[in-house]
């Protein structure tokens, strides 16, 4: 039942590193500004994120596991839900029925983070804005961008923030340099430090024209000698030019990334996501080019129209950033129409756009959901019980395996050619309930009696597998007799990371993939675009219960009849394909 007096907008942030913290910061403004007008709460499962809620106004509910998760849910039963990224422990809020989930991201990029198939798992995404829409239009099908997109721009660059305490405001023109760190391999050694920020930097602060804060990426010279050495250069430059004129006020900044918005005038940045936070503020940017000649530079808007700094421009970089502030500058035309490209305007009206957003959801959800029947949703136990310390050896022997190249992708991809279509059992070890079946009924529509006559088609049957319990069990059906004659042509793909489920799709170039369980492992393989979604008579699987999470896979084919009327009872705009048969 749906209480009530239920809570607005539940945000989900589930998870545990302090490195993604970041993630949930990005939306405590917004979310405080959001309470004026709706009832809001922070579900989260980490003790960090409790240290970050005590300075704000947001109250939060913490849970241990996947049972108080969903106890909560009922509990409070959420109108709403907001997920700012797409952790793959999002699976176990996402099953629940009875709210709108939303996609709110934790930040406007053209990463391929942001048009990844899974975008599908939720049933609308608040976009930033229209270059969105355009990314996933491009890249993900079988999504209908006009009913589940709903453009709200950028509420961050409505937050406020304390100037650090150290800083000294200046009446100068306001520059920021932040240059990104020089990555893990040379397709992301986007970099300026070594070669344009020495010059770059001892040119503006030379001109005594400007305070320049120069705020390198956290992890710069992590990995790169040279680009350690060359780091401290540029502060050395700082420091001498401060020491020289304690009035000049630059600064080198190590301070979180937010006030800089609101207080710079200009931005120079290499190819970096804090480029795209700056665009919602209007200001004009400047990009550097990267001198590294194996750099990904891939034809984004932002690279594409923005001016790229080269190391030969630094001779002239004093009437380059001179012509930013023109008002007539053709660099300052481009920015603005990139920030209305990628943002919804006008950005100053966000918090309107967003509040707008969630009203619509909610007055979603009273329409067409709450009206609905759902069964109480209960935990998800993917093997019927806990595995406890039998996960340990699991682990163990399949690592072995692997090591002696019993369980190898590259080694079972070798003897496949390409296939339109291929099936996947995806799951927690020792899961033979659901493999069994589902492998069974799979069989059964190969053309067994063909083979039998002699004229078989020279077709493998590749079944991609991540258990080593579930291969034996697999090799253990093949041996009946009325398999017998299909083995040769089954070939068991095994894979253990996302890597791997690469691989098998860049092998086979599929236009299908079929899924023999409904799992939280099967985000491996559905957040590629490319080919169509879709789960295989999933009442097979004694394990299975129908959840709103369903609505990630494009088609579902043979449900039971309970299951299809559960499926018609979600949004219709969201819902998976019923094909029946």
């Amino acid at each position: 039942m749906i209480r009530e007096q239920s809570l607005d907008v539940g945000f989900v942030f589930v998870d545990y590193e302090d490195q993604s913290l970041y993630q949930l910061r990005q939306w405590l403004q917004p979310l405080e500004r959001l309470q004026a007008k709706f009832s809001v709460k922070v579900f989260f499962t980490s003790p960090d994120v409790a240290k970050e809620l005590e300075g704000s106004s947001v109250e939060g509910v913490y849970f241990e596991g996947q049972d108080e998760l969903t106890a909560k849910l009922y509990e409070l039963s959420p109108k709403v839900l907001l997920y700012p990224n797409q952790n793959v422990r999002n699976f176990y809020a996402l099953r629940y029925s009875e709210a709108v989930h939303v996609f709110v991201s934790h930040g406007e990029s053209d990463k391929a983070y942001m048009s990844q198939n899974t975008i599908k798992r939720y049933d609308l995404y608040f976009a930033a804005g229209q270059a969105a829409i355009d990314r996933i239009s491009s890249k993900v099908a079988h999504y209908d961008t006009s009913k589940r997109i709903v453009q709200i721009g950028r509420p961050q660059s409505l937050d406020k923030y304390l100037l650090p305490e150290n800083f000294v405001k200046s009446s100068k023109k306001k520059i920021l340099y932040a240059p990104t760190w020089e990555g893990v391999t040379k397709a992301t050694r986007y970099t300026s430090i070594v070669s344009h920020g020495a010059k770059l930097v001892q040119a503006l602060v030379d001109s005594g024209e400007y305070q320049v804060t120069y705020r390198p990426h956290p992890l710069s010279g992590s990995r790169d000698g040279e680009v350690k050495s060359a780091n401290e250069a540029i502060k050395k430059i700082i420091r001498q030019a401060d020491k020289s004129d304690s009035s000049a006020a630059h600064y080198i900044d190590e301070s979180p990334f937010g006030w800089h918005l609101g207080y710079h005038d200009l931005m120079i940045s290499d190819i970096s996501a804090i480029a795209y936070d700056w665009l919602s503020t209007g200001n004009p940017i400047l990009l550097t080019k990267p001198v590294e000649k194996k750099a990904v530079v891939e034809d984004f808007p932002l690279v594409d129209k923005l001016y790229s700094i080269t190391s030969s421009d630094l001779d002239g970089i004093d009437k380059l950033i001179a012509d930013q502030f023109n008002e007539t500058s053709e660099h300052k035309k481009l920015s603005a129409e990139l920030n209305d490209h990628y943002f919804r305007q006008p950005t100053s009206q966000s918090d309107e756009h967003f509040a707008s957003a969630v009203a619509e959801a909610i007055a979603l959800r009273e329409e067409r959901l709450v009206s609905q029947d759902f069964p109480r949703l209960y935990s998800f136990e993917s093997r019927g019980g806990t595995l406890g310390l039998l996960r340990y050896p699991n682990f163990a022997i399949r690592e072995l395996l692997r090591l002696t190249g019993s369980w190898s992708t590259a080694k079972q991809l070798a003897k496949l050619e390409r296939s339109d279509e291929f099936y996947v059992h995806l799951s927690d070890p020792f899961n033979g309930k659901s493999v069994v079946p589902s492998v069974e009924a799979v069989l059964r529509q190969q053309p067994a009696n063909q083979a039998q006559q002699g004229d078989r088609p020279n077709k493998k049957l590749v079944l991609v597998l991540n258990q080593v319990t579930s291969l034996l069990a697999v090799s253990k059906l093949l041996k009946r007799n009325e398999f017998k004659s299909l083995a040769p042509d089954v070939v068991m793909v095994p894979v253990a990371n996302a890597t791997d489920c690469e691989a098998v799709v860049a092998k086979l170039g599929p236009s299908k993939a079929w899924y023999l369980k409904h799992h939280p492992l099967n985000h491996m393989l559905l957040r590629l675009n490319g080919l169509e979604h879709g789960l295989y008579r999933p009442d097979l699987d004694p394990l299975f219960v129908p959840d709103h999470s369903l609505i990630t896979y494009d088609l579902i084919l043979g449900p039971s009849e309970t299951t299809g009327e559960f499926i018609k009872r979600l949004l219709d705009f969201s819902r998976p394909l019923i094909i029946t048969g």
